[in-house]
């Protein structure tokens, strides 16, 4: 009986064309922006809470709470997203980069 040739880490070559087919599948990460339309018309409203409660995340906790924040997940989830898009596109408009 032949033996099969032992590669590395004594895994055989057939270990590779299972790791090659395993490659992730969908859209790649960062492409699909499911939310941002609906977050980015909550702005103005979050400007306003933002000055009442003090931070962007606060604000967006308390629109979250009221219902305001589409998507699915927790409240908590929902705020945090809308919150960290705020702030990412309002540091864009205020510090422009260079």
């Amino acid at each position: 009986m032949a033996k099969r040739k032992q590669t590395w880490h004594g895994l055989s070559d057939a270990w590779r064309v299972v790791q090659w087919k395993s490659r992730r599948k969908g859209p790649v990460p960062g492409t699909v922006d499911r939310y941002g339309a609906s977050d980015r018309k909550l702005y103005p409203e979050l400007e306003q809470l933002v000055e009442k409660c003090g931070s962007a995340t606060a604000a967006a906790r308390q629109l979250a709470d009221e219902g305001k924040v589409e998507g699915t997940g927790t409240t908590e989830n929902r705020a945090r997203r809308l919150a960290g898009r705020y702030l990412r596109d309002h540091r864009k408009s205020r510090w422009p980069s260079g």
